[in-house]
């Protein structure tokens, strides 16, 4: 590369080349004396390697012969070639090959086979409420050219009607690429409490249950202006139902119960909407193991809601990746969504949270206490927990990664003997509604804020499992946590 000389490596007759007009033809390894071809050879393809270091350095560039290099469906001036010869004759061959050569040409038509299954589950549970089962996967499926791609998803989560389940058709087959899909998607979430009532004498369980079913038709359309700028757009059909039970169990000292019942609350009726989108994406960035090391990506998405209810859902997500040194990465992201419109907080949609830890680190739910609900008001039980929620969000995040394995030298490439990243973090984000307004905005709301190390590894593919040792600076008495979760970096 310093001094510009060509070298010759390979003599191949018919040159190196890839299967489709997209795949790799080459690839060479990144620390070892090793590089992989593709090479049309007795009418298909075939990979071969070259891992001796006197080859790969080459040598002095060899005439071939002209019968080289003539594939169709390129024109040839080769006139006295045996290939260009062959394909110019009009006389067929009478041989046994040609025959059996013409009858094993088909035309291509696509079919569906199973590619993989993500994140199979199974449990099953039995208290003296009876017993539970629950499980699900997702199936990809593809043809060989990758053109058409159907995902199928299922997931059981203990009664029958809170399944979950999921079908989407992509076609890839030319730059515009568009899809279809339907859904059903359960959103459940509640409270327990127990406790001996002071009337009574007995000891009372109860179980909150709180259900948005979301079941929707939509349709996908994305042209790619190039690798990295794309337009999306979308429609469908949404509809929205609900339900709210209280489950009462009361026992005597003895163990006997003394009573049990359901109790279903009134709920709003089921609402229709009509969904649209309009984005535009960039993404140029490079994906690790467990998230990307560099590159940028952006989206700026509107989405304006017709139907039962009217308001739009606006994002704006930007993303940057920067190695100022090999292997650590500078990651900072910004985000925001929000509902704006005339029925942008209607009560029938559960709020957005920023307590997640693809969000704010160190808030989300199972970690709160109720020693932590200090100074709260029937409007506002718990203000350290509720100051989450919001119809509008705002989201900032910093992190340091690097590969630990890789930075020792344990082992070969990147990430060493094992695909674990780890990070040094800072997480800031504040969540508010039109009348409860942050305070950059003017109102009360607060930025929350937390710092700690993460840890990342790629779980054989399935999924990214991390490990958080936070800090949360905003919640009063607690300290340091360890917090687990499936998520990918940002």
């Amino acid at each position: 590369m310093d001094g510009g000389d060509i070298a010759q490596v390979t003599n191949v007759f018919t040159g190196v080349s890839g299967i489709t007009s997209l795949s790799p033809a080459l690839s060479v390894a990144q620390k070892a004396p090793r590089a992989v071809f593709s090479v049309y050879s007795g009418g298909g393809y075939a990979i071969q390697a070259i891992d001796d270091i006197r080859a790969l350095q080459g040598g002095p560039i060899v005439q071939l012969p002209p019968t080289a290099a003539a594939l169709p469906p390129l024109e040839r001036a080769e006139i006295g070639t045996a290939i260009t010869a062959l394909i110019r004759d009009p006389e067929p061959v009478p041989s046994v090959a040609a025959v059996s050569l013409s009858s094993a040409v088909k035309a291509y038509h696509p079919k569906l086979s199973l590619d993989f299954i993500a994140q199979p589950s199974l449990a099953v549970a039995a208290d003296r409420f009876g017993t539970y089962i629950g499980g699900g996967a997702t199936l990809y499926w593809s043809d060989m050219l990758g053109d058409h791609n159907l995902i199928t998803m299922a997931q059981f989560q203990g009664r029958l009607s809170d399944f979950a389940a999921l079908a989407a058709y992509v076609n890839r087959k030319s730059r515009l690429n568009w899809s279809v899909g339907i859904e059903q998607i359960p959103y459940i979430w509640g409270q327990i409490f127990a406790g001996q009532d002071p009337n009574t004498g007995l000891y009372v369980e109860e179980i909150e249950r709180i259900k948005q079913t979301n079941r929707g038709f939509s349709g996908v359309a994305q042209y790619p202006f190039n690798r990295s700028d794309r337009v999306e757009v979308s429609a469908g059909l949404q509809q929205i139902s609900y339900d709210h039970e209280l489950q009462k169990h009361g026992f005597n000292l003895d163990g006997s119960v003394a009573f049990d019942s359901t109790i279903h609350f009134p709920v709003p009726p089921a609402v229709t909407l009509q969904t649209t989108s309009l984005a535009l994406v960039h993404d140029n960035s490079y994906f690790g193991a467990t998230s990307p090391i560099l590159g940028d990506r952006w989206r700026v998405e509107v989405d304006p809601t017709f139907g039962g209810l009217q308001f739009m859902t606006a994002l704006a997500d930007y993303r940057k990746y920067v190695m100022p040194i090999r292997p650590f990465t500078f990651a900072v992201r910004a985000l925001h969504i929000g509902r704006y419109g005339k029925d942008g907080e209607d009560n029938r949609f559960f709020p957005m949270f920023i307590g997640y830890s693809s969000f704010v680190r160190g808030y989300d739910r199972g970690s709160f206490q109720p020693s932590e609900c200090a100074g709260g008001t029937p409007q506002d039980p718990c203000p350290v927990f509720d100051q989450l929620f919001g119809s509008r969000i705002l989201v900032a995040n910093a992190e340091l990664r690097f590969p630990p394995f890789g930075l020792i030298g344990a082992g070969g490439g990147y990430y060493g003997i094992l695909p674990i990243e780890a990070g040094i973090f800072y997480d800031a984000g504040v969540a508010w509604t039109t009348t409860d307004k942050a305070k950059f905005l003017g109102g009360t709301r607060n930025l929350v804020r937390s710092t700690g190390v993460s840890f990342r590894m790629n779980l054989l593919g399935y999924a990214i499992g991390q490990m958080d040792i936070v800090h949360p600076f905003d919640r009063p008495g607690k300290n340091w946590m360890v917090r687990l979760s499936l998520t990918e970096g940002f």
